[in-house]
């Protein structure tokens, strides 16, 4: 498949070839959409969603092999567990949020979670931002003292900018739509103000550079 671009190197048009043969066609790439404006450079997304299938695949064949050791009254499956956990503890939230189903579901019966810990709970991923002994009252969607939620506009598409905590604020360059209108933070710390009514040393519109919000 090529894309063709017109003046502006935006996609007009993607058709079946086997390789571009005139000034305005491009190889095609996945995240080549129509309208979209023409890059052969893979975004952050795409990577962070091909790391987060590798790991998903070898976290499952761990799980897999645990199963068995299980089954064959192993002296080894504490030290795969380990191993398991180490390696789902050191994927980053950017990836995290392309598998959440990986994580421990949240539990209220006095489980001890330590700072740092990523849960999931109602199929959202939160992070644990201050260690503390679980309670049935004390869910991660209403316990903000105790659990951010993971927030990152690099997981996909741009998405709905939401009011944060300190604890899980923004980031210099992180993307968000507000209003209709597309902005990135331009604040080198923790972004919690509103887009557009804050000026451009925290948010910068890039509505026209990437076409208006839906």
């Amino acid at each position: 498949m090529i894309c063709i671009v017109d003046e502006n190197n935006k996609i007009i048009n993607i058709i079946n070839a086997d390789y571009p043969s005139a000034d305005n066609e491009r190889p095609y790439y996945p995240w080549n959409k129509l309208w979209d404006k023409y890059t052969n450079v893979e975004p952050p997304e795409y990577a962070n969603q091909r790391e987060a299938a590798d790991m998903k695949s070898k976290l499952q064949q761990k799980a897999l092999d645990s199963m068995m050791l299980i089954l064959n009254s192993s002296s080894e499956v504490s030290a795969l567990q380990k191993e398991y956990q180490a390696e789902l503890d050191s994927v980053t939230n950017d990836v995290a949020l392309y598998m959440v189903d990986m994580f421990l579901l949240w539990s209220g019966a006095g489980v001890k979670y330590e700072e740092g810990k990523r849960v999931q709970y109602n199929g959202v991923l939160y992070e644990v931002i201050k260690e503390h002994v679980s309670q049935e009252n004390w869910k991660p969607d209403i316990t903000p003292s105790e659990y951010a939620k993971v927030i990152s506009s690099i997981s996909g598409e741009i998405p709905e900018w939401e009011q944060p905590l300190p604890t899980n604020a923004y980031k210099l360059g992180d993307r968000v739509k507000h209003n209709g209108r597309y902005y990135e933070s331009t604040y080198d710390g923790a972004n919690v103000w509103e887009p557009g009514v804050v000026g451009e040393e925290y948010w910068k519109d890039i509505t026209d550079e990437i076409g208006e919000a839906s």
